[in-house]
């Protein structure tokens, strides 16, 4: 794939089962401080491999700066863009810079994909639905600091949405079966979009109010904030896009630039329905798990049928007795850390489904159904974050409301433990049901 398809990236198919992406992007800061801004530019830069279907292997920096530009700040740059690759499980493995009066970073990136799974903006069809994974409004929040107008939380909001990386999103659309995907960035979602939608020869069809916007985003729209960018890609592309009901300024919005901005992918409607409605996350407190400081992205069916899913996030701590014992015990039955987190979490999601029945029924795991547990690493004490994921395949309610789910394990971007078709019941018992 190259110059034939405006795809996101380049990609050169090497064996049967294994092909690579190349990548490039850069741009002049959006926030002030150098390592922020050094992680964002990778983050950014890596997208295009995600939104190949690819995991990253490395990275070559792109640097232009100026010559007084102190020492240390060229420092701090490097670093946020070292310490974001390698959270994407990567390296930056060398680069090249040159003297410019204005500051420019990026990278240039090479990761790897299955020829079978590639990301493609074309294959959209009639009926599918648009799955959008980050909310939009960076490029007006950022623009409006900028200025000294936006709310320091506003933009704290938007540097934690730029630093984000997309490797959950794209793991999760690779476990179903997607028509295309694109990443939302310089183009803005209406330019993204009709790149996806005209070789794809469909129309797309927006609803304003079921979109995600960061805190800020519309109120900065109403000011008329916004970057050059946004009017460059309106007059790109306002003749393929039609508008009904909204305000001169809603609109604009939507042709405003984003910086690492999330994934569009059109699924069809059965896949849709089983994964997570990233685009109206709901944020819960944290739970008392084991391997879970915090629970976000969550989504509890209003109806028994509804799939549901959780995410658990950790930072690695060698010191932590918890790490401590996993990093011996692994060698010795590997993927135990895997499935004892995403079993934590399936408990988690039983108690909140069914509440009343904490102080009554203890949980039993039904092992004499087939289920599938594997793995292909381990945690070691070198690694930053571990991810859990679950999202329940069926949900039970009655005497013994049962949980089957299906889950999946990834350090530092990287999927290493998946687990299959388990099944949690809770039954009458004086243990008590919680974690």
């Amino acid at each position: 794939m190259g110059l034939e398809s405006p795809d996101d990236a380049a990609v050169y198919q090497i064996a049967e089962d294994k092909a690579l992406i190349f990548t490039t992007d850069f741009f002049t800061p959006v926030v002030d401080d150098p390592y922020t801004y050094g992680a964002v530019a990778a983050a950014n830069a890596m997208s295009d491999v995600y939104a190949m279907g690819g995991q990253v292997l490395l990275a070559l920096s792109i640097a232009a700066f100026p010559p007084k530009l102190p020492g240390e700040v060229l420092g701090e740059i490097m670093r946020g863009a070292a310490e974001k690759v390698a959270e994407a499980g990567g390296v930056i493995a060398g680069g090249h810079t040159i003297d410019d009066d204005e500051p420019k970073f990026g990278l240039a990136v090479m990761g790897v994909v299955h020829p079978d799974r590639v990301g493609k903006k074309a294959g959209a069809r009639p009926g599918d639905q648009l799955l959008l994974t980050k909310p939009l409004g960076v490029g007006i929040v950022t623009t409006a600091a900028k200025g000294d107008q936006a709310d320091p939380a506003h933009v704290q909001a938007a540097i934690e949405c730029m630093l984000e990386l997309n490797a959950r999103a794209a793991d999760l659309i690779q476990r179903v079966g997607f028509h295309a995907v694109t990443d939302i960035t310089g183009f803005g979602l209406l330019g993204h979009a009709y790149e996806m939608a005209a070789p794809s020869t469909v129309r797309f069809r927006f609803f304003f109010e079921s979109l995600p916007f960061l805190p800020g985003a519309k109120d900065y729209a109403d000011l008329w904030l916004f970057p050059g960018g946004s009017c460059n890609n309106q007059r790109t592309y306002e003749q393929h896009v039609d508008f009904s009901g909204l305000s001169e300024e809603m609109e604009m919005l939507l042709w405003t630039p984003e910086t690492s901005g999330g994934l569009l992918v059109a699924l069809p409607p059965a896949e849709a329905d089983g994964l997570p409605p990233t685009v109206d996350q709901l944020s819960l407190p944290a739970k008392a798990l084991l391997m879970v400081d915090a629970i976000a992205a969550c989504q509890t069916g209003a109806e028994a049928s509804n799939p549901a899913y959780r995410r658990g996030i950790k930072a690695v701590d060698p010191n932590e007795w918890f790490f401590k014992a996993h990093f011996y015990q692994d060698p010795v039955c590997p993927g135990s850390l895997g499935l004892e987190s995403f079993l934590q979490l399936l408990k988690t999601m039983a108690i909140e489904r069914w509440p009343h029945l904490t102080g009554s029924h203890r949980f039993r795991l039904a092992t004499g159904r087939p289920h599938s547990w594997t793995y292909r690493g381990q945690v070691v004490p070198k690694n930053r974050t571990v991810v859990v994921e679950a999202l329940t395949t069926h949900v039970q309610d009655g005497p013994d409301p049962t949980l089957r789910a299906d889950g999946l394990l990834s350090v530092d971007g990287l999927p290493i433990y998946k687990m299959e078709n388990f099944e949690l019941t809770l039954v009458p018992g004086h243990e008590d049901a919680r974690p």
